[in-house]
């Protein structure tokens, strides 16, 4: 299972051409997001306007590669004394471009078992997509074109309490199909 995201269409089908010539891939099966209903990693919506220039993006090029970074090394790399690093590297945080977050591990939880899932809906999807978005256990939810009209993620403790959690989305008024797949190693994870 790999999620590719991009800029455009044509980004998207080059992504996909590479995945489908690495060596050990055997058929490429895609979905396309309409929308992210539910991401336990994604930014609100901006606060402010603001214009960035290129030590803007530069700043957060670094921050992505290491949010932990000093501001005095966040400096040097983008050609900025410490504290005009600082003010820059604020304010982006500040308007809501950007944030830190720890991004834990969901075994160091107790949620050693990810599942994703995938629906088929028959009738108005809206009060399904409000259920599963308020659901703790369910970390990420997206419609979806193409085999399914909606695609998400579920921990669990333990496999048998994931597939009574599948069992209890399958049996919700709407859902028509439901196919999942366990994770069973998580190899990269990036935002």
């Amino acid at each position: 299972m790999a999620e590719v995201r991009a800029p455009d269409f044509a980004t998207l089908a080059a992504s996909i051409e590479r995945l489908r010539g690495m060596q050990g891939v055997r058929g490429v099966d895609t979905l396309v997001y309409t929308r992210v209903l539910k991401d336990s990693t994604a930014l609100s919506e901006p606060r402010a306007e603001l214009q960035m220039d290129e030590i803007d993006h530069r700043i957060l090029g670094e921050l992505q590669a290491d949010g932990r970074i000093a501001f005095a090394d966040l400096g040097e790399r983008v050609g900025l004394s410490p504290g005009a690093a600082r003010v820059r590297a604020l304010r982006l945080l500040d308007a809501g471009v950007a944030r830190v977050v720890a991004l834990v591990r969901p075994d160091v939880l107790g949620m050693g078992q990810l599942c994703g899932f995938a629906l088929t809906v028959e009738g108005d999807a809206a009060p399904l997509v409000e259920r599963l978005s308020s659901w703790e256990r369910v970390s990420y939810l997206a419609a979806c074109m193409g085999r399914a009209d909606l695609v998400g993620t579920v921990a669990g403790e333990t496999l048998p309490e994931v597939i009574t959690l599948l069992e209890q989305v399958r049996e919700m008024k709407g859902v028509r199909e439901l196919t999942s797949w366990v994770h069973a190693e998580l190899v990269k994870e990036r935002y």
